[in-house]
């Protein structure tokens, strides 16, 4: 019976102290803000890269937008993503984003240089996904 219960009382122990990970699967919107309409260079496009991973081309919005034609969407686990902007090739933007089912948090990674460096992530409601705009 003794032993019993200290096999219990390590098991209960043993569970409690493993790491819980967070099963947080979030789509998330990206874009480029260039909210002061600065001229860009035509043909130059914007490619989004996800931990050092090519995830396609970013449109731009001179206005934080929800509108899907304008938003490369990506599913995000809760762990922290380097999130890399490139302009042709030049980088323009290096930011990480995490997510967890309850907070958020951005900032940024290394220097770019002269350009702008940053993003801003809105949660929206239950109906619509969030969206993470780069600054440029």
């Amino acid at each position: 019976m003794k032993n019993t219960l200290v096999a219990i009382i390590l098991a209960i122990g043993l569970f409690s102290s493993c790491q819980k990970e967070d099963p947080t699967q979030t789509r998330v919107g990206f874009y480029v803000l260039n909210a002061d309409g600065k001229h860009l260079d035509d043909g130059m496009e914007y490619n989004l890269f996800i931990d050092n991973v090519y995830k396609g081309t970013l449109e731009v919005s001179q206005f934080e937008t929800t509108d899907m034609n304008l938003l490369n969407y990506q599913t995000l686990d809760a762990n922290k993503h380097h999130i890399e902007v490139k302009l042709g090739d030049t980088r323009v933007s290096s930011t990480y984003l995490r997510i967890t089912s309850r907070q958020a948090s951005t900032g940024t990674e290394c220097s770019v240089g002269e350009y702008v460096n940053g993003g801003s992530f809105k949660r929206l409601d239950q109906d619509r996904n969030p969206t993470y705009a780069i600054f440029q």
